[in-house]
C-alpha cells in the first residue's frame, strides 16, 4: 500500500498560526529545553511531569520569538 502525505491545504483549511511554548531550565540548568508545547497548559502540565523527576523550582515556561513554519531571513519572517 502506498503511503500519501495530506496537509491542511489538502483538506482546504488554512494551518493557525501559532507559537510555540518552551518548557526550559533555569539557574543550573539554564540553557536545557524540556518540552516544546502548542499550549501554555501543555507546557505547565510539563512542568509538573518534570518536577517530581529532580527538577522542582529549576524549569520556566516561554512563549518562542517565531511563529511555527516561519524563517526569520534578514530581520523579515517568512511563511514556509
Amino acid at each position: 500500500m502506498e503511503e500519501t502525505s495530506q496537509s491542511f491545504e489538502d483538506f482546504g483549511l488554512i494551518p493557525v498560526k501559532t507559537k510555540l511554548w518552551i518548557v526550559m531550565g533555569i539557574n543550573d540548568m539554564e540553557g536545557m529545553i524540556y518540552a516544546f508545547c502548542t499550549t501554555r497548559q501543555k507546557a505547565e502540565k510539563a512542568v509538573k511531569l518534570l518536577e517530581p523527576e529532580g527538577l522542582e523550582n529549576m524549569l520556566t515556561i516561554k512563549q518562542a520569538q517565531f511563529e511555527i513554519n516561519n524563517v526569520c531571513l534578514n530581520g523579515t519572517n517568512i511563511e514556509i
